[in-house]
């Protein structure tokens, strides 16, 4: 029995019914003059056919269907509740803990949709409908199996523009399940501010701008931003799936703050730097202070030429226990090699890369080693509410399982390389605080190095085959936003010369790397990016920065060894 009109859209008018056991349903009618399209027909006997296969926690079930009548018509639970838009329009935009709610709730809704092989299309404000339950995702009207192919209907958008992707708008039989996750970032910006990323005068400029122009984020509070970020990536490969997605977004502090605002406080900080693969309990009380200033003097030099002793020709870096180099690493190979990550002592937690973009953080023991052995050197306590964590970091590789690398300061730890995209994480409890893009190159291109008060640092490298140039870049991030603060070119010389992938140390409050000629060390401010010194390699060397404890050395090899090891 028909209780009430609900609402009319582009096929058809949805009405609130009874079931003959009083249960309340929506029914979906076909409008009179499609009931004869055959095109529209099956794009409704699609659409019944996407509902029964999604049917769940986060959708409307289907009731009951005939696809096949005189006037097609579909009944599905009726999910009491105002559609996203309306609640907008009537309260405003969504902040807080109720905005990540939302964000959870549809990255779920899309998990189911997608592992079930079925694509939506047209997720929107007027589809989402806010339930006592949490969000529901409805109208399956232009949805499709991801192995079908899709309807072609001439002169007409298939979707809605302010919320559709790029892929959607240029080759619409090309979408995926990524193309839904490109919508669901459109939603969360209006979500949180009550318009689209994209919106302009017309729905034509809005496609236009959906293709080709970057999104409007200024308003959308960190850490969702970032998030945002990589769901609106104009490449469709290189957005998050939707399980991948909802990992990052259960990883979100609870309150996501408002429009214009920030949700997250600043973290306090200690005034010791550390280092990803260098730093344990035994050498962490001698590391510079942030406020140090750099070495007035260029640094020393260990010559690692063809007349050295062996020795010599090894990295120089502390010997430190559990962080040798496997037995078959060698220097001069021209090889990145593969070392098996061990314990790192940041300033106030152990943290471990065990493989997969997995990092692992435990209390740091009071005064031991990585090997259980008293170091006289006490560590730093952990946070209040600190316990052991594991967290999995957006696009870790299991293939690449030694090539994460994290570093830590105070109660931040960054992580990035081997595939992760690059993320500030809480060492408290593993929260993600940031996550970024990195411009020009792959998002897993991403290294960090070091950290001070206020700055990330860290390097970026495109593929062999990438047009990027400069092809490698010393990078600095603000390290409470992950914005951006300055790049420098870079010529790689740690490789060849210590045998290890490390283009920049940071010492103090510098960061030091050789320059883009590949003729000089340099050390730069770490906030600024402004050159503080400079001093060119001894003739006939390469060289490349490391750090002993506290001094800055030099490993420099001579030319004609490194043309030898090439070849």
């Amino acid at each position: 029995m028909l209780e009430a009109r609900l609402g009319s859209g582009g096929m058809g008018t949805v009405f609130l019914a009874r079931t003959g056991s009083g249960r309340p349903v929506a029914i979906k009618l076909i409008h009179q003059q499609f009931a004869a399209d055959e095109e529209f027909r099956t794009r409704f006997r699609q659409e019944v056919a996407a509902a029964r296969r999604v049917s769940g926690a986060f959708t409307a079930a289907v009731v009951d269907a005939a696809p096949d009548a005189e006037q097609p018509w579909m009944a599905t639970s009726y999910i009491e509740g105002d559609t996203l838009s309306q609640h907008i329009a009537a309260k405003g935009p969504l902040g807080g803990a109720e905005l990540r709610r939302l964000a959870i709730g549809l990255a779920e809704a899309l998990r189911d949709i997608h592992r079930v092989g079925v694509v939506h299309r047209d997720l929107k404000p007027s589809n989402v409908v806010l339930s006592p339950e949490g969000p529901r995702v409805i109208d399956f009207g232009i949805s499709r199996a991801a192995d079908q192919q899709t309807l072609t209907m001439t002169g007409r958008i298939i979707g809605t523009p302010p919320f559709m992707s790029p892929e959607q708008l240029q080759a619409p039989r090309g979408v995926g399940p990524r193309s839904d996750v490109f919508s669901l970032g459109t939603l969360l910006v209006y979500s949180v501010t009550g318009h689209g990323p994209f919106d302009a005068d017309s729905p034509y400029m809005t496609a236009y701008q959906v293709v080709h122009e970057e999104p409007a984020l200024d308003a959308v509070p960190q850490p969702l931003r970032a998030l945002v970020e990589l769901c609106l990536d104009k490449e469709p490969e290189r957005r998050p799936s939707a399980d991948e997605l909802l990992v990052l977004l259960r990883d979100l502090p609870s309150d996501l703050g408002t429009a214009g605002g920030d949700g997250l406080g600043a973290s306090r900080t200690r005034d010791v730097t550390t280092r990803h693969d260098e730093v344990t309990s035994r050498t962490a009380g001698a590391i510079l202070p942030a406020d140090a200033p750099p070495p007035p003097e260029a640094p020393r030099t260990a010559d690692a030429g063809a007349d050295a002793p062996d020795a010599a020709r090894a990295p120089v870096v502390p010997d430190v226990p559990g962080d040798h180099a496997d037995p078959g690493d060698t220097t001069l190979n021209g090889r990145r090699p593969r070392r098996r990550w061990r314990s790192v002592l940041a300033a106030v937690v152990a943290v471990s890369a065990v493989g997969g973009g997995v990092a692992v953080v435990t209390a740091a023991g009071s005064g031991e080693s990585g090997e259980g052995k008293n170091s006289g050197v006490a560590a730093p306590a952990p946070p209040d509410g600190f316990a052991p964590w594991r967290r999995t970091v957006l696009g870790g590789r299991a293939d690449i399982p030694d090539e994460l690398r994290c570093v830590a300061r105070g109660e931040a730890l960054f992580c990035g390389g081997g595939g992760v995209i690059a993320s500030r994480l809480d060492v408290k409890d593993g929260s993600r605080v940031w996550t970024v893009k990195s411009r020009g190159v792959p998002v897993q291109g991403l290294y960090f190095v070091g950290a001070t008060q206020d700055t990330v640092l860290g390097y970026r490298f495109a593929p062999e085959d990438a047009p990027q140039n400069p092809p490698r870049e010393v990078v600095a991030l603000d390290a409470k936003t992950g914005h951006e603060l300055w790049s420098v070119p870079t010529s790689t010389q740690s490789q060849a010369v210590t045998g290890r992938s490390q283009d920049a140390v940071v010492a103090g409050t510098a960061v030091v790397s050789v320059d883009g000629t590949g003729s000089h060390l340099e050390a730069r401010d770490a906030h600024s990016g402004d050159v503080t010194w400079k001093t060119p390699f001894p003739a006939g060397t390469r060289c490349a920065p490391v750090l002993a404890g506290t001094r800055l050395l030099a490993m420099c090899a001579r030319d004609g060894e490194i043309r030898r090891a090439g070849r």
